[in-house]
Protein backbone atom coordinates (compact mmCIF):
# COMPACT_ATOMS: atom_id res chain seq x y z
CA UNK A 1 0.00 0.00 0.00
CA UNK A 2 2.88 2.37 0.74
CA UNK A 3 4.38 1.72 -2.67
CA UNK A 4 1.07 2.31 -4.40
CA UNK A 5 0.68 5.62 -2.55
CA UNK A 6 4.12 6.68 -3.72
CA UNK A 7 3.36 6.11 -7.41
CA UNK A 8 -0.28 7.23 -7.47
CA UNK A 9 0.64 10.90 -7.68
CA UNK A 10 3.10 10.05 -10.47
CA UNK A 11 0.68 8.15 -12.70
CA UNK A 12 -2.30 10.41 -12.06
CA UNK A 13 -0.39 13.64 -12.68
CA UNK A 14 0.95 12.11 -15.88
CA UNK A 15 -2.61 11.43 -16.98
CA UNK A 16 -3.59 14.98 -16.06
CA UNK A 17 -0.74 16.47 -18.08
CA UNK A 18 -2.14 14.56 -21.03
CA UNK A 19 -4.55 17.49 -21.42
CA UNK A 20 -1.57 19.73 -22.16
CA UNK A 21 -0.35 17.31 -24.84
CA UNK A 22 -3.85 17.11 -26.31
CA UNK A 23 -4.17 20.90 -26.44
CA UNK A 24 -0.76 21.12 -28.07
CA UNK A 25 -1.59 18.40 -30.62
CA UNK A 26 -4.89 20.04 -31.53
CA UNK A 27 -3.25 23.50 -31.73
CA UNK A 28 -5.53 24.75 -28.96
CA UNK A 29 -2.53 26.27 -27.20
CA UNK A 30 -2.05 28.64 -30.14
CA UNK A 31 -5.54 30.02 -29.58
CA UNK A 32 -4.81 30.44 -25.90
CA UNK A 33 -1.46 32.15 -26.52
CA UNK A 34 -3.06 34.92 -28.61
CA UNK A 35 -5.73 35.46 -25.95
CA UNK A 36 -5.28 37.86 -23.00
CA UNK A 37 -4.20 34.89 -20.86
CA UNK A 38 -0.52 35.03 -19.96
CA UNK A 39 1.63 32.06 -20.94
CA UNK A 40 2.81 31.71 -17.35
CA UNK A 41 -0.80 31.56 -16.18
CA UNK A 42 -1.58 28.95 -18.82
CA UNK A 43 1.31 26.69 -17.82
CA UNK A 44 0.56 27.35 -14.16
CA UNK A 45 -3.01 26.20 -14.75
CA UNK A 46 -1.81 22.91 -16.22
CA UNK A 47 0.55 22.39 -13.28
CA UNK A 48 -1.98 23.34 -10.60
CA UNK A 49 -4.70 21.12 -12.02
CA UNK A 50 -2.34 18.15 -12.26
CA UNK A 51 -1.11 18.68 -8.70
CA UNK A 52 -4.67 18.89 -7.38
CA UNK A 53 -5.60 15.72 -9.27
CA UNK A 54 -2.51 13.96 -7.90
CA UNK A 55 -3.34 14.94 -4.31
CA UNK A 56 -7.02 14.02 -4.59
CA UNK A 57 -6.29 10.64 -6.16
CA UNK A 58 -3.62 9.96 -3.55
CA UNK A 59 -6.15 10.68 -0.79
CA UNK A 60 -8.64 8.33 -2.44
CA UNK A 61 -5.90 5.69 -2.63
CA UNK A 62 -5.09 6.24 1.05
CA UNK A 63 -8.72 5.63 2.03
CA UNK A 64 -8.90 2.48 -0.08
CA UNK A 65 -5.58 1.29 1.36
CA UNK A 66 -6.85 1.72 4.91
CA UNK A 67 -10.04 -0.17 4.06
CA UNK A 68 -7.97 -2.99 2.57
CA UNK A 69 -5.73 -3.13 5.66
CA UNK A 70 -8.71 -3.22 8.02
CA UNK A 71 -10.36 -6.00 6.01
CA UNK A 72 -7.10 -7.92 6.26
CA UNK A 73 -7.17 -7.68 10.06
CA UNK A 74 -5.08 -4.56 10.49
CA UNK A 75 -5.83 -1.35 12.37
CA UNK A 76 -6.40 2.24 11.38
CA UNK A 77 -3.28 4.39 11.53
CA UNK A 78 -3.03 6.86 14.37
CA UNK A 79 -3.43 10.62 14.04
CA UNK A 80 0.32 11.25 14.13
CA UNK A 81 0.95 8.65 11.43
CA UNK A 82 -1.91 10.03 9.32
CA UNK A 83 -0.49 13.56 9.50
CA UNK A 84 2.91 12.28 8.39
CA UNK A 85 1.34 10.34 5.51
CA UNK A 86 -0.59 13.43 4.38
CA UNK A 87 2.64 15.44 4.43
CA UNK A 88 4.36 12.77 2.35
CA UNK A 89 1.49 12.84 -0.14
CA UNK A 90 2.06 16.57 -0.65
CA UNK A 91 5.82 16.08 -0.97
CA UNK A 92 5.53 13.12 -3.35
CA UNK A 93 3.00 14.96 -5.52
CA UNK A 94 5.28 18.00 -5.71
CA UNK A 95 8.27 15.92 -6.81
CA UNK A 96 6.37 13.59 -9.13
CA UNK A 97 4.52 16.39 -10.89
CA UNK A 98 7.85 18.13 -11.55
CA UNK A 99 9.38 14.97 -13.05
CA UNK A 100 6.28 14.30 -15.15
CA UNK A 101 6.11 17.91 -16.38
CA UNK A 102 9.68 17.67 -17.62
CA UNK A 103 8.91 14.38 -19.35
CA UNK A 104 5.77 15.61 -21.12
CA UNK A 105 7.54 18.78 -22.27
CA UNK A 106 9.22 16.58 -24.92
CA UNK A 107 5.95 15.27 -26.38
CA UNK A 108 3.76 16.82 -29.06
CA UNK A 109 1.94 13.66 -30.13
CA UNK A 110 -0.81 11.90 -28.18
CA UNK A 111 0.35 8.53 -29.50
CA UNK A 112 3.89 9.05 -28.26
CA UNK A 113 2.60 10.28 -24.91
CA UNK A 114 0.27 7.27 -24.52
CA UNK A 115 3.11 4.86 -25.31
CA UNK A 116 5.42 6.57 -22.83
CA UNK A 117 2.69 6.52 -20.16
CA UNK A 118 2.22 2.78 -20.60
CA UNK A 119 5.94 2.05 -20.41
CA UNK A 120 6.57 4.34 -17.44
CA UNK A 121 3.48 3.13 -15.61
CA UNK A 122 4.72 -0.46 -15.85
CA UNK A 123 8.37 0.28 -15.09
CA UNK A 124 7.68 2.42 -12.04
CA UNK A 125 6.10 -0.53 -10.23
CA UNK A 126 9.42 -2.36 -10.34
CA UNK A 127 11.46 0.74 -9.46
CA UNK A 128 9.46 1.29 -6.27
CA UNK A 129 9.40 -2.33 -5.15
CA UNK A 130 5.66 -2.88 -5.62
CA UNK A 131 5.78 -5.96 -7.83
CA UNK A 132 8.84 -7.53 -6.20
CA UNK A 133 10.73 -6.81 -2.96
CA UNK A 134 13.79 -4.78 -3.79
CA UNK A 135 16.02 -7.35 -2.10
CA UNK A 136 15.10 -9.97 -4.71
CA UNK A 137 16.49 -7.89 -7.56
CA UNK A 138 20.13 -7.89 -8.77
CA UNK A 139 22.52 -5.49 -7.05
CA UNK A 140 22.84 -3.28 -10.14
CA UNK A 141 19.06 -2.86 -10.29
CA UNK A 142 18.93 -2.17 -6.55
CA UNK A 143 21.41 0.67 -7.01
CA UNK A 144 19.31 2.07 -9.84
CA UNK A 145 16.21 1.93 -7.65
CA UNK A 146 17.97 3.73 -4.82
CA UNK A 147 18.92 6.53 -7.24
CA UNK A 148 15.31 6.91 -8.45
CA UNK A 149 13.63 9.76 -6.49
CA UNK A 150 10.16 8.17 -6.45
CA UNK A 151 11.67 5.14 -4.69
CA UNK A 152 12.63 7.41 -1.81
CA UNK A 153 9.00 8.50 -1.54
CA UNK A 154 7.99 4.83 -1.33
CA UNK A 155 10.65 4.26 1.32
CA UNK A 156 9.36 7.15 3.42
CA UNK A 157 5.77 5.93 3.13
CA UNK A 158 6.87 2.45 4.25
CA UNK A 159 8.82 3.83 7.21
CA UNK A 160 5.80 5.76 8.44
CA UNK A 161 3.07 3.22 7.72
CA UNK A 162 5.06 0.17 8.89
CA UNK A 163 6.55 1.68 12.04
CA UNK A 164 3.86 0.41 14.42
CA UNK A 165 3.43 -3.05 12.82
CA UNK A 166 7.20 -3.62 12.77
CA UNK A 167 7.59 -2.60 16.40
CA UNK A 168 4.98 -5.20 17.38
CA UNK A 169 5.77 -8.00 14.94
CA UNK A 170 9.55 -7.85 15.41
CA UNK A 171 9.59 -6.92 19.10
CA UNK A 172 11.75 -9.86 20.20
CA UNK A 173 13.91 -10.10 17.08
CA UNK A 174 17.57 -9.02 16.95
CA UNK A 175 18.22 -5.52 15.64
CA UNK A 176 20.35 -6.90 12.81
CA UNK A 177 17.49 -9.10 11.59
CA UNK A 178 15.03 -6.20 11.60
CA UNK A 179 17.51 -3.99 9.74
CA UNK A 180 18.02 -6.70 7.13
CA UNK A 181 14.28 -7.14 6.68
CA UNK A 182 13.79 -3.38 6.18
CA UNK A 183 16.58 -3.28 3.60
CA UNK A 184 15.17 -6.31 1.77
CA UNK A 185 11.65 -4.86 1.59
CA UNK A 186 12.73 -1.34 0.62
CA UNK A 187 11.70 0.26 3.90
CA UNK A 188 15.18 1.69 4.22
CA UNK A 189 17.97 2.27 1.70
CA UNK A 190 21.69 2.02 2.18
CA UNK A 191 24.69 2.52 -0.08
CA UNK A 192 27.27 -0.02 1.03
CA UNK A 193 27.41 0.67 4.78
CA UNK A 194 25.82 4.13 4.64
CA UNK A 195 22.16 4.20 5.72
CA UNK A 196 19.97 6.79 4.00
CA UNK A 197 18.10 8.67 6.73
CA UNK A 198 14.55 10.02 6.29
CA UNK A 199 15.89 13.58 6.23
CA UNK A 200 18.16 12.76 3.30
CA UNK A 201 15.27 11.15 1.41
CA UNK A 202 13.15 14.27 2.01
CA UNK A 203 16.00 16.49 0.78
CA UNK A 204 16.37 14.32 -2.34
CA UNK A 205 12.66 14.71 -3.11
CA UNK A 206 12.64 18.47 -2.54
CA UNK A 207 15.80 19.08 -4.59
CA UNK A 208 14.52 16.80 -7.36
CA UNK A 209 11.21 18.69 -7.49
CA UNK A 210 12.89 22.09 -7.68
CA UNK A 211 15.41 20.87 -10.25
CA UNK A 212 12.85 19.37 -12.61
CA UNK A 213 10.47 22.32 -12.32
CA UNK A 214 13.39 24.56 -13.27
CA UNK A 215 14.35 22.34 -16.20
CA UNK A 216 10.71 22.24 -17.30
CA UNK A 217 10.49 26.03 -17.36
CA UNK A 218 13.62 26.22 -19.51
CA UNK A 219 12.40 23.47 -21.85
CA UNK A 220 8.91 24.93 -22.28
CA UNK A 221 10.35 28.42 -22.85
CA UNK A 222 12.66 27.08 -25.54
CA UNK A 223 9.83 25.19 -27.24
CA UNK A 224 7.61 28.27 -27.14
CA UNK A 225 10.32 30.36 -28.77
Amino acid sequence: MAGILAVTSFTTTMGAFGIMIEDRAKKITKDLVVSPIKTTSLVGGYILSSVIIGIVMSLVTLVLAEVYIIIGGGELMGITTLIKVLGLILLATFTNSAIVLFMVSFFDSLNAFSTASTVVGTLIGFLTGIYLPIGQLPNAIQWLIKLFPVSHAASLFRQVMMQAPLSVGFKDFPVEYVAGFKEFMGVTFSFNEYLVTPIISVVILVVTGLLFYGLSVVKLSTKRN
